[in-house]
């Protein structure tokens, strides 16, 4: 796989028995904390169709901005895997079906990210940090917090990044009643509440398959706080 200069280390988890070509998410992980952190997601979303790659960061004090750029620069390293004979991913992928989430930091990186590249199909933003943002973007975007987050408040994250998304983006933001910063990092967490939610986000706004709109419409976990602006 192409080392880019912009991202640090990189797990690649593809399906085995599902049928190409695959939609793709990149995850980067947060403040100080290694890839490793976000790799419960790896093998839940390839077991579902979904090819995952999970990136560090050159330094694990970068900020919101250089998680962006990792991002951006390790989908391209994901699409030189379509082109190259020997990845696994060799004329495999959906190159017009490709995401990005982050966690913590790299939560407002990937909202960062989809400022900047507006060609990608969805945003997940898991307890995401980046204070007095606002996002001008089209690609449509899940947030996943928790309610007892005491690193990213969400008041001054979570739903101000939800209010900071245009209107004529499709948004839905859901807080996981006593959830801390950790909450999202695994999608078993909440009685896999966090799993059914991000994959039904990925399922609809990723692949295009409409028959899993209907768990984006009512919280999957009573007791939090849920918003949206699907029809």
């Amino acid at each position: 796989m192409r080392d880019g200069p912009k991202f640090g280390t990189a797990t690649v988890y593809y399906p085995e028995n599902a049928q190409a070509p695959y939609a793709s998410l990149l995850i980067v992980t947060g403040f100080v904390h290694p890839e490793s952190a976000m790799k419960a997601w790896g093998p839940f979303l390839a077991s579902h169709g979904i090819v995952t790659l999970t990136i560090g960061t050159n330094k694990l004090k970068d900020d919101p901005f250089k998680r962006r750029d990792a991002l951006l620069d390790a989908v391209r390293s994901l699409k030189a895997e379509h082109l190259r004979k020997d990845s696994p991913l060799w004329h495999k992928l959906a190159l017009d079906r490709i995401g990005v989430a982050g966690w913590s930091m790299g939560g407002g990186g990937a909202q960062l990210a989809a400022a900047a590249d507006p060609s990608l199909r969805a945003v997940i933003g898991f307890c995401p940090w980046l204070p007095k943002a606002n996002f001008e973007h089209p690609v449509p975007s899940l947030i996943i917090a928790g309610t007892l987050d005491s690193i990213a408040n969400v008041f001054l994250n979570a739903r101000a990044h939800y209010a900071g998304i245009s209107e004529t983006t499709p948004k839905l933001i859901i807080e996981i009643p006593y959830g801390g910063h950790w909450i999202a990092n695994d999608p078993a967490n909440a009685n896999g509440a966090i799993g059914q939610i991000g994959l039904s986000w990925l399922k609809v706004y990723l692949e295009g398959d409409t028959r899993y709109r209907q768990f984006l419409l009512t919280p999957p976990i009573s007791g939090g706080y849920f918003r949206h602006n699907l029809e």
